[in-house]
């Protein structure tokens, strides 16, 4: 098993999906780290952003380059895609991880023991999608999983 990161900025404030995990319909990505945060930090702004499942890749997403955390891996068969997209990926399977946070510095999650899968179909996959900020913010999102 190879483990992977990607790292992205939406560019926009307001909703939509901020980071995209998507299968290439040979292996499912299994998000087991997350990190929310902004390079300068807000002072209390309320935000709500959710884990989800896709089924359909978004149009015209930002280009992210995936990072091999074994330099000795093979490279990943999980492809990460940009928020920003014209159209976003279509939902499927309603939210897996809600995150209604005060967004006052950097957040993290870290699976203890189950990650959260994604399903094995191309371009199937899973998001963060943000549901609602209270003002405009650059949010950066940090996905981490194996494959």
């Amino acid at each position: 098993m190879a483990s992977f990161t990607a790292v992205h900025t939406k560019t926009t404030s307001g909703t939509g999906h901020a980071l995209v995990l998507k299968s290439d319909g040979g292996v499912k990505p299994l998000l087991y780290e997350i990190v929310l945060g902004n390079s300068i930090t807000p002072a209390d702004n309320a935000g709500e952003y959710r884990i989800i499942r896709t089924s359909a890749a978004g149009t015209t997403p930002i280009a992210v380059t995936e990072g091999q955390l074994d330099p000795d891996s093979a490279p990943p068969l999980v492809v990460a895609d940009g928020g920003d997209f014209a159209s976003d990926p279509t939902e499927a399977g309603g939210s897996l991880l809600g995150i209604p946070l005060n967004q006052r510095a950097t957040f993290r999650w870290v699976t203890n023991s189950k990650p959260i899968m994604g399903v094995n179909a191309a371009d199937n996959g899973l998001a963060l999608d943000v549901v609602a900020q209270s003002t405009a913010f650059l949010l950066t999102t940090t996905f981490m999983w194996d494959e």
